[in-house]
């Protein structure tokens, strides 16, 4: 049998409750910055001392939290130097077409919409009440914040974070590491690098 006992990388609130929704043991938090015990869930300390403590949970799979893509890229390198156990977690309030695909240590949070067709790479995280529709491709530590809205056949690059209730039209094609401001509209393509806002987004 499976085991369903998870650890989080970084004590992110909304996923501590999207975990216990679910049929999941909650076993610990590692995070820099908290001590004792956080929501009633332990805390085992920082990334610094990870390796070590991770050694009395075995069975346990990790999950990493954090809403930048950057900080999970850099905690993924961090923590596969010594773990291959990473967990996917999807909401149970969450819809996903049964042809979509999500990658390895996705977060999809409650009421995320996924249509058919799409694909999310590794480590992505699809925030509450994203929708994206037929054909989207999301690359690897992309974040999708809530609300945003990415029509079909978009393409979206690695490490790029679309804010909150923007909209991006269809057939758009997003390079990596790009910002998109909250409540944007995006009508066009846009190269690596850069930040857009606004209506349209520039």
């Amino acid at each position: 049998m499976q085991s369903k006992q998870v650890i989080l990388i970084g004590g992110f609130h909304e996923v501590i409750e999207q975990v216990l929704a679910l049929d999941l043991e909650l076993m610990a938090i590692i995070d820099n910055n908290k001590t004792g015990e956080y929501y009633g869930i332990p805390v085992l300390g920082g990334d610094k001392e990870a390796q070590t403590k991770l050694e009395r949970f075995p069975n346990s799979k990790l999950i990493i939290t954090p809403d930048s893509g950057n900080i999970r890229r850099l905690l993924f390198e961090e923590y596969s130097r010594f773990a291959n156990n990473f967990f996917t977690l999807i909401s149970k309030y969450s819809m996903i077409s049964r042809f979509a695909e999500i990658g390895n240590g996705c977060i999809i949070s409650q009421n995320a919409h996924i249509s058919a067709g799409v694909q999310i790479k590794k480590f992505c995280k699809v925030n509450v009440g994203a929708n994206i529709m037929h054909d989207c491709v999301i690359e690897e530590f992309s974040t999708i914040a809530p609300n945003a809205v990415i029509l079909g056949n978009v393409g979206i690059g690695k490490n790029c974070y679309i804010g909150a209730n923007c909209t991006i039209l269809p057939n758009v094609k997003i390079g990596n590491n790009v910002t998109v401001g909250a409540g944007a509209v995006v009508t066009k393509n846009v190269e690596n690098n850069k930040i857009v806002k606004g209506i349209p987004a520039k």
